[in-house]
Protein backbone atom coordinates (compact mmCIF):
# COMPACT_ATOMS: atom_id res chain seq x y z
CA UNK A 1 0.00 0.00 0.00
CA UNK A 2 2.48 2.80 0.60
CA UNK A 3 4.48 1.57 -2.86
CA UNK A 4 0.85 2.09 -4.44
CA UNK A 5 0.75 5.58 -2.32
CA UNK A 6 4.03 7.09 -3.50
CA UNK A 7 3.22 6.42 -7.18
CA UNK A 8 0.48 7.94 -6.66
CA UNK A 9 2.37 10.84 -5.52
CA UNK A 10 4.95 10.74 -7.89
CA UNK A 11 2.20 10.61 -10.81
CA UNK A 12 1.11 13.61 -9.61
CA UNK A 13 3.84 14.93 -9.53
CA UNK A 14 5.37 14.07 -12.91
CA UNK A 15 1.76 15.55 -14.34
CA UNK A 16 2.19 18.67 -12.86
CA UNK A 17 5.94 18.87 -13.96
CA UNK A 18 5.17 18.16 -17.76
CA UNK A 19 1.71 20.75 -17.72
CA UNK A 20 4.25 23.41 -16.77
CA UNK A 21 6.93 22.61 -19.30
CA UNK A 22 4.40 22.15 -21.79
CA UNK A 23 3.03 26.19 -20.78
CA UNK A 24 6.57 27.24 -20.54
CA UNK A 25 7.46 25.04 -24.28
CA UNK A 26 4.45 27.31 -25.97
CA UNK A 27 5.02 30.57 -24.48
CA UNK A 28 9.00 29.48 -25.42
CA UNK A 29 8.02 28.86 -29.35
CA UNK A 30 5.23 32.04 -29.47
CA UNK A 31 7.81 34.17 -28.51
CA UNK A 32 10.68 32.89 -30.75
CA UNK A 33 7.96 32.75 -33.53
CA UNK A 34 7.27 36.69 -32.74
CA UNK A 35 11.17 37.39 -32.67
CA UNK A 36 11.70 35.98 -35.82
CA UNK A 37 8.45 37.40 -37.50
CA UNK A 38 8.72 40.86 -36.17
CA UNK A 39 12.32 41.56 -35.68
CA UNK A 40 11.64 42.26 -31.64
CA UNK A 41 14.06 41.07 -29.11
CA UNK A 42 13.61 37.91 -27.44
CA UNK A 43 13.34 38.78 -23.94
CA UNK A 44 10.60 41.45 -24.80
CA UNK A 45 7.98 39.40 -27.06
CA UNK A 46 8.68 36.46 -24.32
CA UNK A 47 7.89 39.45 -21.53
CA UNK A 48 5.06 40.56 -23.84
CA UNK A 49 3.54 37.43 -24.30
CA UNK A 50 3.54 36.12 -20.59
CA UNK A 51 2.14 39.77 -19.65
CA UNK A 52 -0.88 38.64 -22.09
CA UNK A 53 -1.54 35.10 -20.59
CA UNK A 54 -1.19 36.41 -17.08
CA UNK A 55 -3.68 39.19 -18.28
CA UNK A 56 -6.13 37.20 -19.69
CA UNK A 57 -6.07 34.30 -17.13
CA UNK A 58 -4.72 35.63 -14.38
CA UNK A 59 -8.07 36.12 -12.20
CA UNK A 60 -8.68 32.65 -12.99
CA UNK A 61 -5.75 31.25 -12.15
CA UNK A 62 -5.33 33.47 -8.43
CA UNK A 63 -8.80 32.55 -7.97
CA UNK A 64 -7.82 28.78 -8.27
CA UNK A 65 -5.10 29.40 -5.83
CA UNK A 66 -6.88 30.86 -3.48
CA UNK A 67 -9.63 27.60 -3.71
CA UNK A 68 -6.47 25.40 -3.78
CA UNK A 69 -4.89 27.07 -0.59
CA UNK A 70 -8.11 27.23 1.22
CA UNK A 71 -9.23 23.50 0.39
CA UNK A 72 -5.47 22.48 1.69
CA UNK A 73 -5.84 24.58 5.21
CA UNK A 74 -9.19 22.89 5.80
CA UNK A 75 -8.19 19.06 5.29
CA UNK A 76 -5.08 19.88 7.31
CA UNK A 77 -7.66 20.88 10.06
CA UNK A 78 -9.90 17.95 9.29
CA UNK A 79 -6.68 15.44 9.32
CA UNK A 80 -5.42 17.49 12.61
CA UNK A 81 -9.50 16.67 14.12
CA UNK A 82 -9.65 13.04 12.53
CA UNK A 83 -6.78 11.33 12.57
CA UNK A 84 -4.94 12.77 15.53
CA UNK A 85 -6.43 12.30 18.85
CA UNK A 86 -4.25 14.79 21.53
CA UNK A 87 -3.77 13.33 24.75
CA UNK A 88 -6.56 16.13 26.00
CA UNK A 89 -8.81 15.00 23.14
CA UNK A 90 -11.30 12.13 23.40
CA UNK A 91 -9.99 8.52 22.27
CA UNK A 92 -13.78 7.06 21.84
CA UNK A 93 -13.83 7.41 18.74
CA UNK A 94 -11.02 5.33 17.59
CA UNK A 95 -12.97 1.95 18.32
CA UNK A 96 -16.29 3.77 16.48
CA UNK A 97 -16.35 1.06 13.32
CA UNK A 98 -17.42 3.73 10.72
CA UNK A 99 -14.11 5.24 11.36
CA UNK A 100 -12.19 2.17 10.14
CA UNK A 101 -9.41 2.69 12.08
CA UNK A 102 -8.57 -0.80 12.45
CA UNK A 103 -8.00 -2.15 9.00
CA UNK A 104 -10.41 -4.97 8.40
CA UNK A 105 -9.88 -8.50 8.68
CA UNK A 106 -11.81 -11.83 8.18
CA UNK A 107 -15.56 -12.51 7.53
CA UNK A 108 -14.65 -14.12 4.34
CA UNK A 109 -17.43 -16.73 4.75
CA UNK A 110 -20.03 -13.77 5.14
CA UNK A 111 -18.17 -11.57 2.82
CA UNK A 112 -18.67 -14.35 -0.33
CA UNK A 113 -22.52 -15.29 1.43
CA UNK A 114 -22.99 -11.48 0.76
CA UNK A 115 -21.44 -10.83 -2.22
CA UNK A 116 -23.19 -13.88 -3.93
CA UNK A 117 -26.58 -12.80 -2.68
CA UNK A 118 -25.99 -9.32 -4.22
CA UNK A 119 -24.55 -10.75 -7.59
CA UNK A 120 -27.42 -13.44 -8.22
CA UNK A 121 -30.29 -12.27 -9.77
CA UNK A 122 -32.79 -14.71 -8.24
CA UNK A 123 -31.77 -14.06 -4.76
CA UNK A 124 -34.37 -12.88 -2.46
CA UNK A 125 -33.61 -9.45 -1.52
CA UNK A 126 -33.19 -9.54 1.75
CA UNK A 127 -30.84 -10.00 4.28
CA UNK A 128 -30.44 -10.25 7.81
CA UNK A 129 -27.00 -9.99 9.68
CA UNK A 130 -26.84 -10.56 13.78
CA UNK A 131 -24.31 -10.67 16.48
CA UNK A 132 -24.64 -9.42 20.17
CA UNK A 133 -22.90 -5.98 20.30
CA UNK A 134 -19.11 -5.67 19.75
CA UNK A 135 -18.89 -8.91 17.17
CA UNK A 136 -18.57 -6.35 14.42
CA UNK A 137 -21.99 -6.63 12.37
CA UNK A 138 -21.59 -3.05 11.60
CA UNK A 139 -17.71 -2.86 10.16
CA UNK A 140 -18.82 -6.67 8.17
CA UNK A 141 -21.75 -4.02 6.69
CA UNK A 142 -19.33 -1.09 6.06
CA UNK A 143 -16.38 -3.10 5.03
CA UNK A 144 -19.02 -5.18 2.13
CA UNK A 145 -20.52 -1.92 0.97
CA UNK A 146 -17.40 -0.16 0.34
CA UNK A 147 -16.64 -3.28 -1.94
CA UNK A 148 -19.85 -2.22 -3.90
CA UNK A 149 -18.13 -0.12 -6.38
CA UNK A 150 -20.64 0.03 -9.23
CA UNK A 151 -23.69 0.25 -6.23
CA UNK A 152 -25.41 3.36 -4.73
CA UNK A 153 -25.48 2.41 -1.13
CA UNK A 154 -27.93 3.98 0.68
CA UNK A 155 -27.68 4.19 4.56
CA UNK A 156 -31.47 5.21 5.97
CA UNK A 157 -31.57 7.70 9.00
CA UNK A 158 -34.10 6.16 11.68
CA UNK A 159 -37.66 7.45 10.21
CA UNK A 160 -36.89 7.51 6.80
CA UNK A 161 -37.48 3.90 5.78
CA UNK A 162 -41.25 5.48 4.59
CA UNK A 163 -39.37 8.36 2.43
CA UNK A 164 -36.87 5.60 0.92
CA UNK A 165 -39.55 3.02 0.32
CA UNK A 166 -41.28 5.48 -1.72
CA UNK A 167 -38.57 6.26 -3.61
CA UNK A 168 -37.48 3.18 -4.17
CA UNK A 169 -41.64 2.79 -5.91
CA UNK A 170 -41.06 5.45 -7.82
CA UNK A 171 -37.98 4.32 -9.68
CA UNK A 172 -35.99 7.47 -8.28
CA UNK A 173 -33.32 4.91 -7.83
CA UNK A 174 -30.04 3.68 -9.63
CA UNK A 175 -30.20 0.06 -11.16
CA UNK A 176 -27.99 -0.95 -8.37
CA UNK A 177 -28.63 -0.34 -5.64
CA UNK A 178 -28.09 -1.61 -1.72
CA UNK A 179 -29.97 -0.16 1.08
CA UNK A 180 -28.49 -0.87 4.98
CA UNK A 181 -30.90 -0.13 8.02
CA UNK A 182 -29.03 -0.74 11.12
CA UNK A 183 -30.25 -0.97 14.31
CA UNK A 184 -33.37 -2.64 12.26
CA UNK A 185 -34.91 -4.45 15.51
CA UNK A 186 -35.56 -0.99 16.63
CA UNK A 187 -37.43 0.69 13.53
CA UNK A 188 -40.79 1.41 13.81
CA UNK A 189 -42.08 -1.78 12.45
CA UNK A 190 -44.70 -0.48 9.88
CA UNK A 191 -42.14 1.36 8.51
CA UNK A 192 -40.05 -1.51 8.03
CA UNK A 193 -42.69 -3.75 6.68
CA UNK A 194 -43.09 -0.85 4.18
CA UNK A 195 -39.41 -0.83 3.29
CA UNK A 196 -38.97 -4.71 2.94
CA UNK A 197 -42.06 -4.57 0.26
CA UNK A 198 -40.69 -1.83 -1.43
CA UNK A 199 -37.53 -3.63 -2.21
CA UNK A 200 -38.97 -6.62 -2.68
CA UNK A 201 -41.41 -5.49 -5.55
CA UNK A 202 -38.72 -3.20 -7.18
CA UNK A 203 -36.72 -6.28 -7.11
CA UNK A 204 -38.91 -8.08 -9.35
CA UNK A 205 -37.86 -5.61 -12.57
CA UNK A 206 -35.72 -6.99 -14.80
CA UNK A 207 -34.12 -3.89 -15.69
CA UNK A 208 -32.99 -3.48 -11.76
CA UNK A 209 -31.23 -5.04 -8.94
CA UNK A 210 -32.18 -3.48 -5.40
CA UNK A 211 -30.82 -5.49 -2.46
CA UNK A 212 -31.97 -4.65 1.46
CA UNK A 213 -29.62 -5.71 4.59
CA UNK A 214 -30.91 -5.62 7.96
CA UNK A 215 -28.15 -5.08 10.86
CA UNK A 216 -29.87 -6.27 14.26
CA UNK A 217 -28.69 -7.92 18.01
CA UNK A 218 -30.96 -10.51 17.68
CA UNK A 219 -33.93 -12.19 15.57
CA UNK A 220 -37.39 -12.20 17.88
CA UNK A 221 -40.73 -11.56 17.14
CA UNK A 222 -39.79 -8.07 15.65
CA UNK A 223 -38.50 -10.12 12.50
CA UNK A 224 -40.43 -13.13 13.00
CA UNK A 225 -44.01 -11.36 13.10
CA UNK A 226 -43.17 -8.08 10.31
CA UNK A 227 -45.60 -9.46 8.03
CA UNK A 228 -48.57 -8.36 9.89
CA UNK A 229 -47.39 -4.90 9.63
CA UNK A 230 -47.05 -4.86 5.70
CA UNK A 231 -50.23 -3.64 4.89
CA UNK A 232 -51.52 -5.25 2.14
CA UNK A 233 -48.41 -7.30 1.60
CA UNK A 234 -47.83 -9.33 4.63
CA UNK A 235 -47.81 -12.86 2.15
CA UNK A 236 -44.59 -10.83 0.20
CA UNK A 237 -43.07 -9.70 3.59
CA UNK A 238 -43.35 -13.02 4.85
CA UNK A 239 -42.03 -15.03 1.65
CA UNK A 240 -38.51 -12.83 2.32
CA UNK A 241 -38.53 -13.27 6.03
CA UNK A 242 -38.66 -17.06 5.81
CA UNK A 243 -36.48 -17.37 2.82
CA UNK A 244 -33.52 -19.82 2.78
CA UNK A 245 -30.00 -17.97 4.06
CA UNK A 246 -32.09 -14.59 4.85
CA UNK A 247 -30.46 -14.66 8.40
CA UNK A 248 -26.61 -14.59 8.66
CA UNK A 249 -25.36 -15.02 12.36
CA UNK A 250 -21.64 -13.75 13.06
CA UNK A 251 -19.76 -16.21 15.37
CA UNK A 252 -17.68 -14.58 18.09
CA UNK A 253 -14.73 -14.49 15.87
CA UNK A 254 -14.04 -13.32 12.83
CA UNK A 255 -11.42 -15.01 11.60
CA UNK A 256 -8.59 -18.10 12.72
CA UNK A 257 -5.77 -15.70 14.05
CA UNK A 258 -5.62 -16.08 17.87
CA UNK A 259 -6.58 -12.79 19.84
CA UNK A 260 -3.27 -11.83 20.11
CA UNK A 261 -2.36 -11.00 16.79
CA UNK A 262 -5.76 -9.43 16.53
CA UNK A 263 -4.70 -7.22 19.23
CA UNK A 264 -1.70 -6.58 17.98
CA UNK A 265 -2.50 -5.60 14.68
CA UNK A 266 -5.24 -3.14 15.97
CA UNK A 267 -2.47 -1.44 18.49
CA UNK A 268 -0.44 -0.90 15.23
CA UNK A 269 -3.18 0.52 13.50
CA UNK A 270 -3.78 3.10 17.36
CA UNK A 271 -0.09 3.10 17.51
CA UNK A 272 -0.19 5.56 14.04
CA UNK A 273 -3.08 7.47 14.42
CA UNK A 274 -2.17 8.78 17.87
CA UNK A 275 1.56 9.17 16.92
CA UNK A 276 2.37 6.99 19.69
CA UNK A 277 4.96 4.51 20.07
CA UNK A 278 3.88 0.62 19.69
CA UNK A 279 4.15 -0.92 23.14
CA UNK A 280 6.87 -3.37 24.11
CA UNK A 281 4.50 -6.17 25.28
CA UNK A 282 0.75 -6.74 24.99
CA UNK A 283 -0.10 -7.97 28.54
CA UNK A 284 -2.43 -10.99 27.51
CA UNK A 285 -5.72 -11.33 29.05
CA UNK A 286 -6.75 -14.54 31.26
CA UNK A 287 -9.41 -15.36 28.85
CA UNK A 288 -9.10 -14.14 25.43
CA UNK A 289 -11.84 -16.21 24.12
CA UNK A 290 -14.33 -14.47 26.01
CA UNK A 291 -13.75 -11.65 24.18
CA UNK A 292 -15.71 -9.96 21.48
CA UNK A 293 -13.45 -8.18 18.42
CA UNK A 294 -14.47 -4.44 20.12
CA UNK A 295 -12.94 -5.64 23.43
CA UNK A 296 -9.47 -7.02 21.96
CA UNK A 297 -9.52 -3.53 19.90
CA UNK A 298 -10.26 -1.62 23.63
CA UNK A 299 -7.28 -3.82 24.80
CA UNK A 300 -5.07 -2.76 22.32
CA UNK A 301 -6.28 0.72 22.58
CA UNK A 302 -5.39 0.88 26.70
CA UNK A 303 -2.39 -0.91 25.27
CA UNK A 304 -1.17 2.00 23.36
CA UNK A 305 -1.97 4.82 25.79
CA UNK A 306 -0.45 2.76 28.26
CA UNK A 307 -3.05 2.45 30.59
CA UNK A 308 -4.04 -1.54 29.83
CA UNK A 309 -4.85 -3.66 32.67
CA UNK A 310 -2.12 -6.34 33.29
CA UNK A 311 -4.88 -8.73 33.69
CA UNK A 312 -8.71 -9.16 32.31
CA UNK A 313 -10.77 -11.03 34.86
CA UNK A 314 -14.30 -10.30 33.09
CA UNK A 315 -15.46 -8.75 29.74
CA UNK A 316 -16.14 -5.47 31.86
CA UNK A 317 -12.78 -5.03 32.79
CA UNK A 318 -11.12 -3.60 29.46
CA UNK A 319 -14.30 -1.08 29.33
CA UNK A 320 -13.69 0.13 32.27
CA UNK A 321 -10.07 1.02 31.55
CA UNK A 322 -11.12 3.03 28.28
CA UNK A 323 -13.69 4.93 30.27
CA UNK A 324 -11.51 5.84 32.61
CA UNK A 325 -9.13 6.96 30.03
CA UNK A 326 -12.29 8.88 28.64
CA UNK A 327 -13.02 10.71 31.84
CA UNK A 328 -9.66 12.70 31.10
CA UNK A 329 -11.45 14.11 28.03
CA UNK A 330 -14.51 15.14 30.02
CA UNK A 331 -12.39 16.28 33.33
CA UNK A 332 -10.37 19.00 30.71
CA UNK A 333 -13.54 19.92 28.92
CA UNK A 334 -14.91 21.05 32.15
CA UNK A 335 -12.01 22.62 33.51
CA UNK A 336 -11.71 24.54 30.35
CA UNK A 337 -15.38 26.56 30.77
CA UNK A 338 -15.20 30.01 31.58
CA UNK A 339 -15.59 29.73 34.81
CA UNK A 340 -14.45 26.17 35.61
CA UNK A 341 -17.30 23.43 36.47
CA UNK A 342 -15.09 21.95 38.38
CA UNK A 343 -12.03 22.39 39.62
CA UNK A 344 -8.32 22.84 37.71
CA UNK A 345 -6.81 19.89 39.21
CA UNK A 346 -4.42 17.74 37.24
CA UNK A 347 -6.95 16.80 34.67
CA UNK A 348 -4.90 13.56 34.35
CA UNK A 349 -6.07 12.50 37.82
CA UNK A 350 -9.29 11.41 38.88
CA UNK A 351 -10.64 13.02 41.84
CA UNK A 352 -14.36 13.14 43.65
CA UNK A 353 -14.96 16.36 41.52
CA UNK A 354 -15.43 13.71 38.61
CA UNK A 355 -19.12 12.26 40.20
CA UNK A 356 -21.00 14.95 37.65
CA UNK A 357 -18.91 14.26 34.36
CA UNK A 358 -19.52 10.55 33.90
CA UNK A 359 -23.37 10.55 35.75
CA UNK A 360 -24.60 13.40 33.58
CA UNK A 361 -22.63 11.46 30.20
CA UNK A 362 -24.71 8.06 31.65
CA UNK A 363 -27.98 9.85 32.26
CA UNK A 364 -27.77 10.84 28.41
CA UNK A 365 -26.87 7.66 26.80
CA UNK A 366 -29.56 6.80 28.85
CA UNK A 367 -32.29 9.23 28.03
CA UNK A 368 -31.01 10.61 24.95
CA UNK A 369 -31.86 14.32 23.96
CA UNK A 370 -33.24 15.74 20.62
CA UNK A 371 -32.46 20.09 21.60
CA UNK A 372 -30.88 22.17 24.05
CA UNK A 373 -34.07 22.22 26.62
CA UNK A 374 -33.96 18.58 26.45
CA UNK A 375 -30.22 18.68 27.45
CA UNK A 376 -31.26 20.67 29.94
CA UNK A 377 -34.12 18.21 31.36
CA UNK A 378 -31.28 15.85 31.88
CA UNK A 379 -28.85 18.01 33.96
CA UNK A 380 -32.18 18.11 36.23
CA UNK A 381 -32.37 13.84 36.38
CA UNK A 382 -28.47 13.59 37.30
CA UNK A 383 -28.43 12.41 40.34
CA UNK A 384 -25.67 14.42 42.08
CA UNK A 385 -26.81 17.74 39.81
CA UNK A 386 -30.31 17.41 40.21
CA UNK A 387 -30.37 19.34 43.53
CA UNK A 388 -28.68 22.46 42.14
CA UNK A 389 -30.44 25.73 42.44
CA UNK A 390 -28.68 28.14 40.54
CA UNK A 391 -30.07 27.52 36.81
CA UNK A 392 -27.29 29.64 35.00
CA UNK A 393 -25.07 26.62 36.26
CA UNK A 394 -27.42 23.88 35.04
CA UNK A 395 -27.25 25.72 31.64
CA UNK A 396 -23.32 25.50 31.43
CA UNK A 397 -23.63 21.84 32.25
CA UNK A 398 -25.43 21.25 29.64
CA UNK A 399 -23.80 23.18 27.42
CA UNK A 400 -21.25 20.98 28.13
CA UNK A 401 -22.63 18.00 27.28
CA UNK A 402 -24.07 18.92 24.40
CA UNK A 403 -20.57 20.33 22.96
CA UNK A 404 -19.15 16.76 24.08
CA UNK A 405 -20.05 14.65 21.50
CA UNK A 406 -21.46 16.74 18.93
CA UNK A 407 -23.48 14.79 16.10
CA UNK A 408 -22.58 15.97 12.92
CA UNK A 409 -25.27 14.65 11.10
CA UNK A 410 -27.88 15.87 13.41
CA UNK A 411 -26.98 19.14 14.84
CA UNK A 412 -29.58 19.93 16.61
CA UNK A 413 -29.11 16.65 18.23
CA UNK A 414 -27.08 15.40 21.51
CA UNK A 415 -24.31 13.02 20.41
CA UNK A 416 -24.28 10.13 22.92
CA UNK A 417 -21.17 8.33 23.62
CA UNK A 418 -20.53 5.27 21.11
CA UNK A 419 -19.27 2.53 20.84
CA UNK A 420 -22.68 1.74 22.32
CA UNK A 421 -20.98 -1.48 24.53
CA UNK A 422 -19.22 1.45 26.35
CA UNK A 423 -22.75 3.39 26.83
CA UNK A 424 -24.47 0.31 27.87
CA UNK A 425 -21.67 -0.25 30.57
CA UNK A 426 -21.69 3.07 31.82
CA UNK A 427 -25.68 3.02 31.89
CA UNK A 428 -24.93 -0.39 34.33
CA UNK A 429 -22.44 1.90 36.58
CA UNK A 430 -25.06 4.38 37.27
CA UNK A 431 -27.86 2.55 37.73
CA UNK A 432 -26.31 0.29 40.52
CA UNK A 433 -24.05 2.96 41.83
CA UNK A 434 -27.80 4.90 42.38
CA UNK A 435 -30.14 3.80 45.40
CA UNK A 436 -33.90 3.20 44.78
CA UNK A 437 -34.92 6.57 45.76
CA UNK A 438 -32.44 8.12 42.96
CA UNK A 439 -33.74 5.86 40.50
CA UNK A 440 -37.24 6.70 40.93
CA UNK A 441 -36.58 10.10 40.86
CA UNK A 442 -34.49 9.70 37.55
CA UNK A 443 -37.33 8.00 35.88
CA UNK A 444 -40.11 10.50 37.02
CA UNK A 445 -42.36 12.35 34.90
CA UNK A 446 -39.85 10.90 31.77
CA UNK A 447 -42.36 11.15 28.30
CA UNK A 448 -42.80 8.15 26.33
CA UNK A 449 -40.01 9.12 23.91
CA UNK A 450 -37.29 8.85 26.79
CA UNK A 451 -39.26 5.56 27.82
CA UNK A 452 -38.68 3.95 24.83
CA UNK A 453 -34.79 5.03 24.79
CA UNK A 454 -33.97 3.93 28.10
CA UNK A 455 -35.81 0.41 27.95
CA UNK A 456 -34.14 -0.37 24.63
CA UNK A 457 -30.40 0.78 26.30
CA UNK A 458 -31.20 -0.89 29.44
CA UNK A 459 -32.71 -3.90 27.61
CA UNK A 460 -29.31 -4.16 25.27
CA UNK A 461 -27.07 -3.60 28.60
CA UNK A 462 -28.93 -6.28 30.43
CA UNK A 463 -27.34 -8.94 27.77
CA UNK A 464 -23.89 -8.13 29.74
CA UNK A 465 -25.02 -6.96 33.08
CA UNK A 466 -27.78 -9.23 33.91
CA UNK A 467 -27.85 -7.96 37.76
CA UNK A 468 -29.95 -4.78 35.95
CA UNK A 469 -33.03 -6.64 35.65
CA UNK A 470 -33.29 -7.12 39.37
CA UNK A 471 -33.72 -2.62 38.99
CA UNK A 472 -36.18 -3.29 36.13
CA UNK A 473 -39.35 -3.53 38.36
CA UNK A 474 -38.60 0.02 40.20
CA UNK A 475 -37.72 1.36 36.62
CA UNK A 476 -40.99 0.63 35.48
CA UNK A 477 -43.02 1.83 38.34
CA UNK A 478 -41.52 5.15 38.37
CA UNK A 479 -43.19 6.96 35.33
CA UNK A 480 -46.32 4.14 34.69
CA UNK A 481 -48.21 5.47 31.90
CA UNK A 482 -44.84 6.23 29.66
CA UNK A 483 -42.94 3.03 30.59
CA UNK A 484 -46.08 1.05 29.47
CA UNK A 485 -45.83 3.32 26.27
CA UNK A 486 -42.19 2.12 26.12
CA UNK A 487 -42.50 -1.52 26.67
CA UNK A 488 -45.34 -1.87 24.00
CA UNK A 489 -42.82 -0.09 20.96
CA UNK A 490 -39.70 -2.43 22.25
CA UNK A 491 -41.14 -5.51 23.44
CA UNK A 492 -41.06 -7.34 20.24
CA UNK A 493 -36.68 -6.48 20.95
CA UNK A 494 -36.42 -8.22 24.07
CA UNK A 495 -39.44 -11.02 24.71
CA UNK A 496 -40.54 -12.24 28.02
CA UNK A 497 -37.92 -9.03 29.44
CA UNK A 498 -40.81 -6.68 30.32
CA UNK A 499 -44.31 -7.87 29.74
CA UNK A 500 -44.74 -10.09 33.00
CA UNK A 501 -43.16 -7.31 34.95
CA UNK A 502 -45.12 -4.98 33.45
CA UNK A 503 -48.53 -6.99 33.94
CA UNK A 504 -47.97 -7.49 37.69
CA UNK A 505 -48.15 -3.51 37.86
CA UNK A 506 -51.21 -2.46 35.68
CA UNK A 507 -53.32 -0.43 36.07
CA UNK A 508 -51.50 1.28 38.71
CA UNK A 509 -52.27 5.06 39.02
CA UNK A 510 -52.28 5.48 34.95
CA UNK A 511 -55.30 8.06 34.39
CA UNK A 512 -58.68 6.69 32.37
CA UNK A 513 -57.54 8.42 28.98
CA UNK A 514 -54.66 7.27 29.35
CA UNK A 515 -55.55 3.76 29.74
CA UNK A 516 -57.75 3.76 26.54
CA UNK A 517 -55.01 5.17 24.79
CA UNK A 518 -52.75 2.55 25.75
CA UNK A 519 -54.92 -0.03 24.85
CA UNK A 520 -55.47 1.32 21.56
CA UNK A 521 -51.79 1.23 21.30
CA UNK A 522 -51.43 -2.67 21.23
CA UNK A 523 -51.27 -4.25 18.18
CA UNK A 524 -54.00 -8.02 17.67
CA UNK A 525 -52.64 -10.19 17.53
CA UNK A 526 -49.60 -10.06 19.75
CA UNK A 527 -48.11 -12.94 21.43
CA UNK A 528 -45.66 -10.95 23.50
CA UNK A 529 -48.20 -8.19 24.27
CA UNK A 530 -51.46 -9.58 24.75
CA UNK A 531 -51.09 -10.22 28.55
CA UNK A 532 -50.52 -6.21 28.56
CA UNK A 533 -53.71 -5.71 26.19
CA UNK A 534 -55.81 -7.79 28.84
CA UNK A 535 -54.92 -5.67 31.98
CA UNK A 536 -55.70 -2.36 29.88
CA UNK A 537 -58.92 -3.31 29.13
CA UNK A 538 -59.87 -5.36 32.31
CA UNK A 539 -59.15 -1.77 33.91
CA UNK A 540 -60.98 0.06 31.55
CA UNK A 541 -64.00 -1.90 31.55
CA UNK A 542 -64.02 -1.59 35.37
CA UNK A 543 -64.53 1.76 35.64
CA UNK A 544 -67.68 3.07 36.72
CA UNK A 545 -68.39 6.31 34.58
CA UNK A 546 -68.43 4.90 31.05
CA UNK A 547 -71.54 5.41 28.86
CA UNK A 548 -73.34 3.09 27.80
CA UNK A 549 -71.66 3.03 24.22
CA UNK A 550 -68.17 3.42 25.35
CA UNK A 551 -68.74 -0.02 27.50
CA UNK A 552 -70.01 -2.42 25.02
CA UNK A 553 -67.34 -1.53 22.87
CA UNK A 554 -64.49 -1.89 25.31
CA UNK A 555 -66.57 -5.00 26.65
CA UNK A 556 -65.80 -6.24 22.84
CA UNK A 557 -62.52 -5.37 23.00
CA UNK A 558 -61.62 -7.33 26.31
CA UNK A 559 -63.73 -10.48 25.13
CA UNK A 560 -61.34 -10.59 22.17
CA UNK A 561 -58.25 -9.84 24.11
CA UNK A 562 -58.89 -12.74 26.43
CA UNK A 563 -59.80 -14.90 23.95
CA UNK A 564 -56.41 -14.05 22.39
CA UNK A 565 -54.73 -15.39 25.58
CA UNK A 566 -56.95 -18.64 25.98
CA UNK A 567 -59.38 -17.07 28.51
CA UNK A 568 -62.48 -17.64 26.22
CA UNK A 569 -65.22 -18.49 28.62
CA UNK A 570 -63.96 -14.90 30.55
CA UNK A 571 -64.26 -13.37 26.84
CA UNK A 572 -67.91 -15.29 26.17
CA UNK A 573 -69.38 -13.69 29.21
CA UNK A 574 -67.97 -9.98 28.40
CA UNK A 575 -69.42 -10.67 24.56
CA UNK A 576 -72.69 -11.41 26.01
CA UNK A 577 -72.82 -8.57 28.46
CA UNK A 578 -71.63 -6.17 25.75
Amino acid sequence: MAILRGVRQWWRGWRWRLAVGVAVAVVAALAGWSAIAGGQPIWLVSLGTVATVLGGFGPLLFDWLAGWRAKRRAAIRAGAAWQVAEPDESVVWLLRPANRVVPFAGRLEQLKKLTAWCDQDQAMPVRLVVAPGGFGKTRLVGEFAARRKRWQVWPVKEDSEAQVAAAILDDRVEKRLLVIVDYAEARAARQLAGLVAAVARQDRRDDARVRLLLIARRVGPWWTQLGRFAEGDQALVESVIVAPGGVIELPAHADDRPPETIMGEAAKAFAAKLRQPLPASMPTPRHPEGLSLLQLHAYALTAVLGSAPSTVDTRADVIDEVLRHEARYWRRRATSTHPPLIGAADPDEATDADLPLWQLTAVACLFGAANNAEALELVHRTPCLAAIADQAIKQRWARWLAALYPDTQQPESLGLLQPDLLAEHLIAQLLTACDLQQIRTMFAGIDPREAVQALTVIGRASDHHPHLLILVDVVLGASLASMTHGVITVASQFPRLYTARLVAQLPGDIAPEQLTELARLVPYPSLELAQVAVALTTAITAQKDLDRAGRAGWLTTHAVRLGEVGRRAEGLAAAEEA
